[in-house]
């Protein structure tokens, strides 16, 4: 309260002096009002353009200094008593002012400001486009639908076969699967709406995918499996929320083994088979197989068949086919050598051919290099098989002819061929002149069933085999008596006829030599031809 002194006028028109009293209020009564009404609480709808009058009201005299407050923070620059609020989410909270006047302050009731507005922007956490779900099952993680609304969204979730369909209602609720699990995988396409009562609004759409188990499960291993050397076995996998464990078994046994990594410490070839590594995470169980092969040098090199000698024509190869093997892996590479004797040193030792068959693409010419042994070697070492000898044969041998009985005119007779073929005789010819003419016959028995004196003569025998012709030759003379008057012209006859069918199997019988000395003299040629050609070769080589 504050005194004054002034002026005081009467209508008797005599000024006097006077004092005075005059008492100033300081704020009292201070509320917030809209419209002329003290409001406690207000909702009103979000507005881009209008705004909300508060009027600050105080009895102060003078006026007071106003100042306003949101959320117990003084709003800078707004000191009128009527403050214009935008009508603006980030406006809501708790209002009051506060009077300043000479007699002191005073704040108002709180005043609480709700500004509403429909759901904007719908988003999905986490956020992604896709999702992965075990099968019948959910994701690891809530698929969860949020919007920034007031009053607060209700929230439905639908679902589809494609985005470019409108979807069927799945659940209510902001979380996708807190009720229902995925088991629609020919819809797999799911969109959140979001709704108040002054709204609503779509999200994106987000795709469920099927996982059954890890990805990519691989098992791999550092190094080579060498039979007696440490060896380990790597599996990995792609698991989208990492890997939970790991198995590992051999042939369907399970092995008391948990860990990534599978080791040996010394590998032998009964650890041959197959590996499983199994790998589980939050979708499923994958696996993948490696098939163990366990590497090692060749060991025992065999000839087969198991012979020490093999025979051969010339110029030819073995009836049978020489083949080297040994047991090795990674699987071994054959190269044969040939030499003068067994005890040939390195530098009288030639390499033939490469290949497991020793003949396979060369035919056997060095008969001065009979002896031959193979090589068998891989990428760990190499061993070599025992000498073996190749021969040659030139045919039959121990051509016979044997006779049932003797000769005699009209007897029955057989000329019997036999002899001894390594791998079998392989035919039987029979030559022989009848009636001036050359006759043959196929078979090893020659059979006559009425002996004749015109039957005397020779009959060879011609026998072959794998390895070539040899022959032998039988003289038949058939014993007769002859009593007639003519006997003796009869016999001069007969002994004509026979030096004449005679000199015709010498003939032939030379023919047949002089065909044989021929063959003989191209195997010598060729025989000298290698010869000079080896002459010139050691020659070359001693020059250098």
């Amino acid at each position: 309260m504050s005194y004054y002194t002034s002026s005081c006028l009467f209508m008797c028109g005599i000024i006097f002096s006077c004092i005075c009293l005059s008492v100033e209020d300081g704020p009292k009564n201070t509320t917030i009002t809209k419209n002329g009404r003290v409001i406690q609480s207000e909702t009103i709808e979000e507005d881009e353009i209008l705004t909300v009058p508060l009027h600050c009201s105080s009895n102060c005299h003078p006026p007071c200094e106003i100042n306003w407050f949101k959320d117990g923070t003084i709003l800078f620059g707004e000191t009128n008593e009527v403050f214009n609020m935008p009508r603006n989410r980030t406006m809501s909270g708790v209002y009051t002012c506060r009077a300043t006047g000479e007699e002191g302050t005073e704040t108002s009731k709180p005043v609480t400001v709700t500004v509403t507005y429909p759901p904007g922007s719908v988003r999905i956490s986490p956020d992604k486009d896709t999702f992965f779900s075990k099968r019948g099952g959910t994701p690891k993680e809530d698929v969860v639908c949020t919007a920034d609304c007031l009053p607060q969204c209700t929230y439905k979730w639908y679902y589809a076969s494609s985005p470019q369909m409108s979807g069927y209602i799945w659940t209510t609720g902001n979380t996708l699967f807190a009720s229902r699990r995925f088991t629609y995988t020919s819809h797999p396409f799911y969109y959140c709406e979001a709704r108040n009562d002054l709204g609503y609004s779509k999200s994106n759409w987000i795709k469920i995918d099927v996982k059954d188990g890890p990805e990519n499960v691989t098992v791999i291993s550092p190094q080579a499996p060498i039979e007696n050397s440490p060896f380990s076995l790597h599996c990995s996998a792609n698991c989208l929320y990492g890997c939970y464990s790991y198995q590992w078994s051999n042939e369907s046994r399970r092995l008391n083994k948990s860990t990534a990594i599978l080791t040996f410490d010394y590998l032998n070839r009964a650890d041959n088979g197959k590996y499983t590594c199994s790998v589980e995470d939050y979708f499923g169980r994958s696996s993948s197989t490696y098939n163990l092969k366990v590497q090692y040098p060749p060991g025992d090199v065999r000839i087969t068949p198991e012979n020490d000698i093999f025979y051969s024509p010339r110029a030819g190869t073995p009836y049978v086919d020489v083949v080297c093997e040994a047991d090795c892996l990674p699987p071994c590479s054959f190269t044969w050598y040939y030499a003068s004797s067994r005890s040939s040193p390195w530098w009288d030792t030639y390499q033939f051919t490469s290949g497991n068959t020793l003949f396979a693409k060369r035919n056997f010419t060095h008969e001065r290099y009979p002896y031959f042994h193979c090589v068998a070697e891989n990428s760990l070492d190499s061993a070599k098989s025992k000498w073996i000898t190749i021969n040659t044969k030139d045919g039959p041998e121990n051509v016979t002819v044997t006779t049932s009985q003797s000769p005699k005119e009209n007897q029955p007779i057989d000329l019997v061929c036999s002899a001894n073929c390594f791998h079998g005789c392989l035919s039987y010819q029979w030559s022989y002149m009848t009636g001036g003419k050359q006759t043959y016959e196929n078979s090893a028995i020659l059979t006559f069933d009425n002996l004749s004196r015109t039957d005397s003569g020779e009959y060879t025998c011609n026998v072959s085999d794998y390895f070539g012709r040899r022959s032998n030759s039988y003289t038949m003379n058939v014993q007769y008596t002859d009593l007639s008057p003519t006997s003796r012209r009869g016999r001069i006859t007969d002994i004509r006829e026979m030096e004449l069918k005679n000199l015709e199997l010498e003939h032939t019988k030379l023919e047949e030599e002089i065909q044989k000395l021929r063959e003989e003299r191209k195997v010598l040629e060729l025989k000298q031809q290698y010869y000079n050609f080896r002459l010139k070769q050691i020659v070359k080589g001693t020059k250098k």
